[in-house]
């Protein structure tokens, strides 16, 4: 076996990928070193190790080492002075004569260069060690080192000026000349199919620090003669700005203004004073006027800048785009797209989206909405940060939404020509943590759009209360009594008769209070008390036979099938409320037809084998396996299908997926139809014409002892309406069912980037977890006493160590105590007191110490949907597993970074 040594501390970063790079290429195999770089070189110099990637070209290694051709990437440099040096700047005259620090190597190499280029004379001491050099940087020792670009901050320092750049290599034991001819055979192969993979892997690892210059010449005679910074900002745009009752400015724009002097140091010398305006054209036209700096927001698009003579910035804040529609028809066809009169922005983005479409100005955004709502117009554009709060009012609620590309993306704004002042804003936002920008609009997304008491009871109707209050109760039983504890059951069981006490008075409050939910209430109590009888009578004979292993073993395992039965009737009623209120989006990407087969064939394999099914995939007529879907909701769509097959389906049955290709579709595109069909007990002729509606089951004899919601078949109804398709359904009672579901998908690219199918845990990989998890230490955020049992239970007997934090505050003052190898890896509760998820993992990820920096984070969390997953990612969260929790699919997720 190969064996490779990389700097990196933990399997991920540059090397590691570029390592995993070459092996697709050479079929190495790993095995990882960690430690101090200086013992890493030594090692590889004594044949202990074959690889070691970070290494630089300078004679004196040449003849030690053997060099591929070609580089692994390349290696910018900085000049560090003290921040309170002004005698030093970016102008190389000003470094004459001066001190300078460098280490042996290739900084020693770029600095002499760097002096011969500018004809500077300096005096050049040499280091061996980084922390010795930059002590008397700060002391006053030296005036001036070179460091790396990508060595982060420095307290005290400030890089002003690069120093020159040098290529790095992935450096082979000199013994080893097998090796090294493999490594150049793979890295030119890397290079013809990659050409840009050096400057993709420095863009994602790499940080640009030299920003962190101070500034230039011409930028400080600009500060010199501007002691007030003038904002321009549009009124009404939440959460970016708005103009408050009392004249103020509140949004994202204050928190990033503010960020962007303090990183700068400019915080108290630079006044800020802000103007609202009601249209882009009045604030573009005194930006043009000299009576603005800067304007907020604005589309960094550059073609868009240079129409309206500005510089953009960087860009601040990026979020998705929606569009809301009424019609699907119009949507297709889609010739009048409402703009608000005056925002540019969205007029831009919309002009770009739909450059066919006719535009309908309207006074704001409301009354866009208003015309999409009575048919006027088609759709509207809203920014993605936007879109729930604007149309959670009950008047759009049979609106629909759908995800849009690109992404939209708004900066800072200067005249053009202003180089100084855009190269100031520019080098502040390369100072601020990224995560900073979308925390602060998080901020103030909850101030958009705030809901009447009409709309609150909408969204919170008390059946769906009732409902939530029943599963709590439930589901502290049944999780509780599966994982720790039995002489709590009494307790428990009292609990969840209080709870379905409140239940009852719900309901009846709901039948007064909303007559439209009664067909709700109807359909859902029979369901909802099979389960609860279940649990509660099983609890008490597993409390009265304590004694007996077996016989509680046996009502336990009743207790987890209806708690699950109970879990899923939630789903779907809250999928089907979702759906209803425009929340689900669909979300397009590349994947193989195999993968969703191996997917369903994961889901039912269990079902299909207790009851003996003959069970088979057929997609032989399939031409194009590789397309464009929303993969999630296709699943759903094929499982809930899939599903009641089985269910209805008697022990030695068959069941058949069969996937046909149609001819016919316009070039690019593929027609496939899905067939799912059983052997089952069928559906009568009168049943089929309801069958996709809400709450609806077929009340026979043969039907009526198999649990359901009626709600599985009406989402997947709407979910495929969404997704453009059909779906047909032809059965015969006693001889079995059939539904052909159609859809016309994109064909994928060669190139396009596939999702792999989701593969089962089997018992020898939850060994192998168990051996890893040997040793390894959690840190278990959570502020649910009985959750802390269920998951130390859980984690313990697998054998990792866990520690417990009530809270998020607590879990970062833990961390930061610790000694960067304490901890192995985070679970994180979301919704804490005190500090949330979110927060801490911000503060985590702000850590100085790399290591403690990065450590894994999963969400564990009763945030669910998957706008939840996207949030808990954004905050820098590795992962997310929802409540309740799954040991299964828990010890799954954590095997992954283990």
């Amino acid at each position: 076996m190969k064996r490779a040594r990389t700097k990196i501390p933990s399997k991920k970063g540059y090397a590691y990928e570029y390592y995993q790079n070459l092996s697709y290429y050479t079929g190495w195999k790993y095995e990882y070193v960690y430690g101090k770089y200086g013992d890493l070189y030594n090692k590889l110099l004594a044949g202990e190790i074959d690889f070691l990637a970070g290494l630089a070209k300078t004679p004196e290694r040449e003849g030690l080492l053997s060099y591929p051709d070609l580089p692994m990437g390349n290696e910018s440099y900085v000049f560090l002075k003290r921040s309170n040096d002004t005698t030093i700047n970016s102008s190389a005259s000003t470094l004459e004569g001066k001190k300078f620090g460098a280490l042996e190597g290739a900084m020693l190499s770029v600095l002499t260069q760097y002096f011969a280029d500018n004809k500077i004379n300096g005096q050049i001491i040499k280091y061996n060690s980084m922390e010795e050099r930059d002590n008397d940087l700060l002391s006053g020792k030296l005036d001036v080192v070179i460091a790396e670009d990508n060595s982060g901050n420095h307290d005290g320092l400030s890089a002003f000026a690069r120093a020159g750049q040098n290529n790095y290599y992935i450096v082979v034991n000199i013994k080893r000349p097998d090796l090294l001819k493999e490594l150049n055979q793979a890295q030119l192969q890397l290079s013809l199919d990659n050409p840009s993979y050096i400057a993709y892997y420095t863009n994602k690892y790499i940080r640009d620090t030299a920003s962190r210059a101070t500034f230039t010449e011409e930028e400080l005679n600009w500060l010199q003669n501007h002691k007030e910074l003038r904002i321009g900002y549009m009124n009404n745009y939440l959460p970016y700005c708005i103009t408050d009752e009392n004249g103020h400015v509140v949004g994202a724009i204050t928190d990033i203004t503010e960020k962007i002097l303090d990183s700068l140091r400019l915080t108290g010398k630079l006044k800020v004073s802000y103007k609202g305006y009601n249209d882009f054209e009045s604030l573009s036209i005194d930006l043009q006027d000299n009576k603005l700096d800067v304007i907020f927001p604005v589309d960094i698009d550059n073609w868009t800048a240079e129409k309206l003579n500005l510089f953009a910035s960087h860009g601040v804040i990026s979020s998705s785009s929606d569009v809301v529609y009424k019609d699907d028809d119009k949507l297709k066809n889609l010739k009048i797209l409402a703009n608000p009169l005056g925002n540019y922005l969205v007029d831009n983005y919309g002009k770009r989206v739909y450059p066919d479409a006719k535009i309908l100005y309207c006074k704001d955004i409301f009354e866009c909405l208003d015309k999409v709502k009575s048919g006027e117009a088609d759709a509207v554009l809203l920014n993605g940060l936007r879109t729930y709060n604007l149309i959670r009012k009950s008047e759009y609620a049979n609106l629909k939404v759908r995800r849009t590309e690109p992404v939209f993306i708004v900066g800072y704004g200067v005249l053009h020509g202003n180089k100084e002042l855009l190269g100031i804003i520019n080098r502040g936002l390369s100072l601020i943590d990224p995560t900073m920008t979308q925390t602060a609009t998080e901020k103030y997304i909850a101030l958009m759009g705030k809901p009447s008491f009409r709309d609150f009871l909408t969204e919170n109707s008390i059946y769906l209360i009732a409902f939530l209050l029943l599963v709590v109760g439930a589901l502290f039983t049944s999780t509780f009594l599966t994982n720790r504890a039995l002489k709590k059951v009494n307790k428990s069981q009292e609990e969840v008769l209080v709870y379905q006490k409140a239940l009852e008075a719900a309901l009846e409050d709901a039948e007064q209070a909303n007559k439209a939910k009664t067909v709700f209430l109807n359909n859902m109590s029979h369901d909802i008390r099979t389960p609860m009888n279940a649990i509660i009578g099983f609890t008490a004979l597993a409390v009265s036979h304590l004694d007996n292993k077996g016989q509680v073993k046996d009502y336990l395992g009743k207790i987890q099938t209806s708690s699950n039965y109970l879990l899923s009737l939630i789903n779907d009623v809250l999928d089907m409320s979702r759906i209803e209120s425009g929340k689900v989006t669909i979300v397009e990407g590349p994947v193989h037809l195999a993968t969703i087969t191996q997917d369903l064939q994961n889901f039912v394999q269990a079902d299909i084998t207790s009851k003996h099914i003959d069970f088979k995939i057929d997609t032989e007529q399939v031409v194009n396996k590789d397309f464009i879907c929303d993969h999630l909701r296709l699943n759903q769509v094929l499982l809930n299908i899939l599903s009641n097959a089985v269910k209805f389906t008697k022990p030695g049955g068959k069941i058949t997926l069969r996937v046909l290709e149609l001819d016919g579709a316009p070039d690019g595109l593929a027609t496939y139809e899905f067939h799912i069909k059983d052997t089952g007990i069928g559906i009568s002729e009168e049943f089929q014409k309801h069958i996709f509606e809400s709450f609806t089951r077929e009340e026979t004899a043969t039907v009526s002892g198999i649990q359901g919601s009626g709600l599985g078949m009406a989402i997947t109804k709407r979910i495929v309406d969404m997704m453009d398709g059909t779906i047909e359904v032809e059965s015969e009672q006693g001889k079995g069912t059939e539904f052909i579901v159609t859809f016309t998908f994109k064909i994928a690219d060669k190139d396009a980037q596939f999702e792999e199918a989701h593969q089962m845990l089997t018992e020898e990989s939850l060994d192998s977890t168990k051996e890893q998890a040997s040793g390894k230490r959690i840190l278990l955020v959570e502020d649910n006493e009985l959750n802390q049992e269920i998951a130390i239970s859980i984690l313990t007997e697998f054998g990792f160590d866990v520690e417990v934090a009530n809270d998020g505050s607590v879990a970062v003052q833990k961390l930061s105590e610790a000694n960067p190898e304490y901890y192995d890896f985070i679970l994180m509760d979301i919704q804490m007191p005190i500090m949330n998820g979110y927060e801490a993992t911000r503060t985590i990820r702000r850590m100085k110490n790399r290591d403690k920096a990065n450590i894994p984070i999963l969400a564990m969390t009763a945030d669910a949907f998957e706008e939840d997953k996207q949030k808990a990612l954004a905050a820098g969260m590795n992962g997310h597993i929802a409540k309740p929790i799954d040991p299964e699919e828990l010890l799954k997720s954590i095997k992954e970074f283990l």
